[in-house]
This record gives structure tokens, C-alpha cells and sequence, in this order.
């Protein structure tokens, strides 16, 4: 596995500009005809990164389990190095990493009631420890040198068995059991093995043991992990939440939930050495240098690392953490390199694992970034400047030609309220919460929306316009025919212009609205899917209202719906419905033309600033059935495409104001196209279109 044990100090990211060879400032490719990737999609999982993750001790393997395979990701460029599929005969699964050994080799994984042994390598399992023996399968440890696993047993329910709670220590190499150590005659026990594999330490809070307030003490019992003679035990307040141990055994620390401290002390014995109170450290991973000589804590809020004098007791420093590593996140493990480099490990968002250097207070992996979907962007007028908005409420500003983060959006929330702008204007000038609008330039809030609104999608119904305008589509209450109004609020004024009630559409997947107003205000269109009659053709409708919210026309059509954009010139909408686009008149609601629909679905339609040309998201087919998926410039509004290269699964999502680059929003990052390079059909670089997919209406 040499490519995953680089070390991590060679790995360290380049702060370059956009790259010309078809990568981004990162070394990521970029799809075909993009220019530029404005942060990064690495350590991105759509999923979410749950607790079935593990960092090696060594630091240099992050191993992931989800659909019966692991997944290998190297924490210093965050994104996957190789993939295993651990089936030969588990066709089961593997189930989660529980414990891996330091160098990443073997690793045990829970699954169910028992517990497996796997080669990392090679997907072979070594060893498996079985149900019968009662096994809690989250409590399990392996040895530095991955010959044996402890494993913790659970005795739960109103009539225990009568030979009680154990400690089982069982041997990889001959697949079997080579100690049994009775601990309680209930209750669910936690093993810890130091790294030799010859202490074992042990707790076992009683059956419905919930922990109370301080004075209470728990306890930590020492065992001769081959013998199961007691050496001794360890005493503190609180719950034993973090425990680690030197890499040669000779000493372990432990962080004790109440007393808020860090219990050093000789895992041979229990022997407490030293008891580290600091106010500057509170609860988070823990881990000792390789030499033994230094342990660190990196605080679970705070992010500060706090390292001690092991000798001494004595506190050493405290490192602020990287500047540019996002807020709100979730450290998960620290440990050391064998150069000696601290590596702490953390998630944000559920979505993003970020690495980065505690010790030196440096970042690994990009800090500068989303850690939530990117839904939406706004462009300066200039065009040189593009501001970004996640689902994490986070707002970056970048410059377009560099594709260089200039820094966060700071918004002036009330003091101990995270920022949660939902939303960033098309012009990038306002950023909208579901409780107030702010100015991007300053960060200050320009006004409260109204009180009493009920957002159960915020992302989904805030709707920014250009011009300080914004579309609010709150439901009158989660029941199920709960009616949803559509209001148009000025955030400069602090008003409404516009509150209507829209036609009733059933709540949850397919009910949620589309919307689009003309530029000037006149004329408001939603797209939505109107409750059917079982078994009835799927229908998608299209509504308009004038600017007093009195309605004007509607339009029904059969399909799946897509979305609704008013054209820039205000005379038309385009409606996007079973992959065609039909061309609305603005002022009546009637079909003026229709394109795409045939050889061509078409979907995800911006406009140009000039309202010429429109850039669409089109899944073409050949004669054979083949298929992909391109970007498509067409004229407007006869739909004839001009230009086009393959999406690699990219949807079109703003064009700059000079007309000339295209954003679309990835998971965390947002790619953006030169439009002027992009080839014409039929030219060498183009590859061949579909016949005629224009019908007259």
C-alpha cells in the first residue's frame, strides 16, 4: 500500500492559481470545457460521514464502510485512494471499522453481534469472534501488532446469564479465544488494550446505568490481558469518555467527563501520575507523540489544541487552529505521523471530513471551502467576483479569473447565533436567511423578514431576485392541505410587493413550487405539481399573477415538471415540462414555441443577460438508445443550440453579467465554463446532434 503511506508532510496543498492543463488549483480534474473549480468536492460524501470512519494511529489512512466495501481515503488531499470490496465469502458486508491497527494493515469491524478481523490489503478476514460469546461489537481493540483483539461482552434485560460479563481477549492468528476475564454478573463492558496487547482495561457500568452529576466516581480495572490476573484500578468523576496510551505502552491518559481534567497514569498499575486541569482545554480526542513525550488534546468545540509535558504535568502550549478551517465542526480523532506530525481529523456538516496540522495550527486539506451543498451563486455586476452560499449557512467570496477564495462573508448575527444565510442574491449583493436579508458587502442586516413564516425546506423557499427582491414561499402549517403563500419582499424597504396565496400542491417530493417574476415586477409564474386522482397522468401546471397578487392565466400540461425562468426581456417564460421547453407569452400564458423533447430532454434553463441565448441541461439520445448528458447554449426563443460540451452530470446555474462564464453548483464547489470557447455543433472538437427537436406548438 505504498501510495497510502506517503507522508503527509509531502502531501501539503499548494495555494496555486487556476491550472491550464485541465485541473483545478487542487490537481482535481475538471470536466470537459470547464475553466476553473472554486473550492473542492474532496472529503465530500453525500451520505454523510456517520461513526463508521476511522483514522489509522499513524495518520496516514482514513477508512470509511458503507455498502459492503472500504473505502481507502488518504486524509492529506481528503478523497478516495483506492477502493476495496471485502466479499470473498461475506457477502454480507463488512460491517464498521472499529479499530485499526497503527499502520492501517488489519482492522476489526462490528457487524451485528459479533466481530470480524480483516487484512486491509487484501480483504481477506482473519478471525471472527462469535455471537455466542456475547459480544458488545462497538467495544473492540486491536493490538499494535494486530495479533489480538479484546472485545467487550453485553449482558442486558431482566434475566441476565448467570455466568455473568466478560472480557474476552481473543487471538487473530489462530482464530480463537486465549483469555476470559469475569467482570460483572451484567451491564454492558468497554475494553481498552494498550498498544503491546499485554494490559487490558475494563469498565462496566451497571444494566440502566445513566451517569450523574459529580461527586460520582467510576472505575477502571487492570487486567494481565494474557493471564487475567487484576493489577490494579483507576478512579475518577465522571464517565472514562477518551483513553489513549503511549506507543510503548509505559503510560496512558484518559479524559474524565466531570472533573473536566486529563488523567495521566501507568496502564500497568492504574497508578494516577498526574491530574491536568486547564481552563484552556476542554473535551476532545486525545493522543501521545510517538516519543511518548507530549500528549495532546484538540477541543471537540473550540478546535484549540492544548499539549502537556508527560514528564511534567506541565502545559506546554495552546495553538488556535487554522484561521481559514470553517466553523461549527466535529473533531473525530488526532494522532501523531512517524515523522512526528500531528494530524487531527474532524467533519463538518455531516457531509465533509477537513484534516489539518493542530500542532502547527496549519491546515492540510483545503480550509477555505464549503462544507455544505453549494445551492446557490450570485456575480458582481463586473463579473469579476462570484459569491457562493451552502446548506451550512456559510457564504464565500472568490475571484472568477483566479478561481482564489478571497475570504468568508462575514453577517452581523446576533451575538451566539450561527450565520444561516440559506440563500445569495443573483447579483451577490444580498444573502437571505429565513429570518432577515444582509448586505454581502458588510455583512449587516438590511431588514427582518416577517415574523410567523414556516420554512420547513429553507434552501427550497428562498428564492432571491436581483435587485434586492426576494421570493418567500412559506406554508400556512405542516398539515397536509396546509395552503402556501407566495410573498415578494423587498429587503431594502422592508416590505412586501406581492403576498398571494398559490394554488394548492401536496407538500413533500414533487410539491414544491418553481417561480420566476419578470425584471420589472409585472408578472409572477409557479411551476408546480397539482394533486391527482389516483391513477391519473401525471400533470405539472403553470400559474401567473400580476404584480397585486390578482391571478392572470394558467396552463396545464402532462409530464414531470422541470423548472420556470422568466426571460430578461420580460415578454416570456420559459417552462421546462417533460423535457421539452415551452416558450410562455408573459402577458396571456400561451405557447409561442416549444423545443427539445424528443432526441433531446432538456432541463435546469438560465438566460443569458441579454436574453439571446439560454444555457440548458440536456440528456441526448442517439439512434441506438445511447445517451449522455450535455450543456447546450440555444438561441432564444427558437431553441436552435449553437454550442455544447458533455456536463459530466453539471447543471447550468447563473451566467455572469458580461455573458461570458457560466457557474454550476457542485457538492461543495462550483465549476465555472467559458462560454465563448465552447465548440459549435459539428465542428471536430463537437461530437454529432440529434436531428430536428424543435416542433412548432
Amino acid at each position: 500500500m505504498p501510495t497510502r503511506h506517503l507522508c503527509l508532510a509531502a502531501l501539503l496543498i499548494p495555494a496555486a492559481a487556476v491550472a491550464q492543463d485541465g485541473t483545478d488549483r487542487y490537481g482535481d480534474p475538471l470536466p470537459a470545457g470547464a475553466v476553473a473549480r472554486l473550492g473542492t468536492d474532496r472529503g465530500w460524501w453525500a451520505v454523510g460521514w456517520g461513526n463508521n470512519s476511522r483514522l489509522a494511529a499513524d495518520g496516514r489512512v482514513l477508512l470509511r464502510s458503507g455498502n459492503g466495501r472500504l473505502l481507502w481515503i488518504d486524509p492529506a488531499i481528503g478523497r478516495e485512494g483506492s477502493t476495496k470490496a471485502v466479499w470473498g465469502e461475506d457477502r454480507d458486508g463488512t460491517g464498521d471499522p472499529v479499530s485499526l491497527t497503527p499502520d492501517g494493515r488489519r482492522g476489526v469491524f462490528s457487524w451485528n453481534d459479533h466481530a470480524r478481523v480483516y487484512d486491509l490489503a487484501t480483504g481477506k478476514r482473519l478471525a471472527t469472534i462469535p455471537a455466542e460469546t456475547g459480544v458488545n461489537p462497538r467495544s473492540a481493540v486491536i493490538s499494535a501488532d494486530g495479533t489480538l483483539v479484546a472485545v467487550g461482552q453485553v449482558r442486558l434485560g431482566a434475566a441476565p446469564p448467570k455466568d455473568g460479563v466478560h472480557a474476552i481477549v481473543w487471538s487473530v492468528t489462530d482464530d480463537s479465544q486465549c483469555a476470559k476475564i469475569k467482570l460483572a454478573e451484567s451491564g454492558l463492558a468497554t475494553v481498552h488494550l494498550t498498544p503491546d496487547g499485554k494490559t487490558l482495561l475494563t469498565r462496566v457500568p451497571p444494566a440502566g446505568y445513566t451517569p450523574k452529576p459529580p461527586p460520582e466516581s467510576l472505575v477502571m480495572t487492570v487486567w494481565d490481558a494474557g493471564t487475567g490476573k487484576r493489577l490494579g484500578q483507576l478512579q475518577a468523576e465522571g464517565a472514562f469518555d477518551s483513553i489513549v496510551f503511549a506507543p510503548d505502552s509505559s503510560v496512558g491518559a484518559v479524559w474524565s467527563g466531570a472533573g473536566n481534567a486529563v488523567e495521566v497514569f501507568d496502564p500497568r498499575t492504574g497508578k494516577r501520575l498526574h491530574t491536568l486541569k486547564d481552563s484552556a482545554a476542554g473535551s476532545g480526542p486525545l493522543a501521545f507523540s510517538r516519543d511518548g513525550k507530549t500528549l495532546l488534546l484538540v477541543d471537540g468545540q473550540s478546535l484549540k489544541a492544548v499539549a502537556w509535558d508527560v514528564a511534567t504535568g506541565r502545559r506546554s502550549g495552546v495553538i488556535d487552529p487554522p484561521k481559514d478551517l470553517p466553523p461549527r465542526g466535529w473533531v473525530r480523532a488526532v494522532t501523531f505521523t512517524p515523522g512526528g506530525k500531528a494530524v487531527a481529523w474532524g467533519v463538518w456538516d455531516q457531509h465533509v471530513a477537513l484534516a489539518w496540522d493542530p500542532l502547527a495550527g496549519t491546515p492540510i486539506t483545503p480550509a477555505l471551502r464549503h462544507v455544505g451543498r453549494v445551492n446557490a451563486v450570485g456575480f458582481t455586476a463586473d463579473s469579476k467576483y462570484l459569491v457562493s452560499t451552502d446548506d451550512a449557512g456559510e457564504n464565500i467570496r472568490w475571484e472568477v479569473a483566479t478561481g482564489k477564495p478571497v475570504g468568508r462573508v462575514t453577517i452581523a448575527t446576533d451575538p451566539g447565533s450561527k450565520p444561516d444565510v440559506v440563500k445569495t442574491s443573483p447579483d451577490a449583493a444580498v444573502g437571505y436567511s429565513v429570518r432577515a436579508a444582509y448586505d454581502l458587502a458588510s455583512g449587516k442586516k438590511l431588514s427582518a423578514l416577517p415574523d410567523g413564516l414556516n420554512f420547513s425546506h429553507p434552501s427550497l423557499a428562498v428564492r432571491p431576485l436581483a435587485g434586492g427582491r426576494v421570493v418567500l414561499l412559506p406554508r400556512a402549517g405542516y398539515e397536509r392541505n396546509a395552503p402556501c403563500r407566495c410573498v415578494v419582499w423587498d429587503a431594502a424597504a422592508g416590505g412586501a410587493s406581492l403576498d398571494t396565496k398559490l394554488p394548492y400542491a401536496p407538500p413533500g417530493f414533487g410539491g414544491e413550487y418553481s417561480v420566476a417574476v419578470t425584471p420589472g415586477g409585472e408578472t409572477l409564474a409557479v411551476m408546480f405539481v397539482p394533486e391527482a386522482k389516483p391513477g391519473a397522468a401525471r400533470l405539472t401546471a403553470v400559474a401567473a399573477f400580476d404584480a397585486k397578487g390578482k391571478a392572470m392565466w394558467d396552463r396545464t400540461f402532462e409530464g414531470d415538471s422541470g423548472d420556470v425562468r422568466a426571460a430578461p426581456d420580460g415578454k416570456s417564460f420559459a417552462a421546462t415540462v417533460r423535457g421539452r421547453v415551452e416558450v410562455l407569452d408573459a402577458a396571456t400564458g400561451k405557447s409561442t414555441g416549444r423545443f427539445g423533447g424528443n432526441e433531446s430532454r432538456l432541463s435546469s434553463l438560465v438566460f443569458t443577460p441579454d436574453g439571446r441565448k439560454c444555457v440548458v441541461s440536456a440528456s441526448v439520445y442517439g439512434k441506438n438508445g445511447e445517451g449522455r448528458v450535455d450543456l447546450e447554449v440555444r438561441s432564444w426563443p427558437d431553441g436552435e443550440v449553437l454550442a455544447a460540451v458533455p456536463s459530466q452530470g453539471a447543471r447550468p446555474d447563473l451566467v455572469s453579467p458580461d455573458g461570458r462564464v457560466l457557474a454550476s453548483c457542485g457538492a461543495a464547489s462550483v465549476v465555472l465554463w467559458d462560454l465563448t470557447t465552447w465548440p459549435k455543433p459539428g465542428t471536430p472538437s463537437a461530437k454529432p446532434r440529434p436531428g430536428a427537436d424543435n416542433p412548432k406548438p
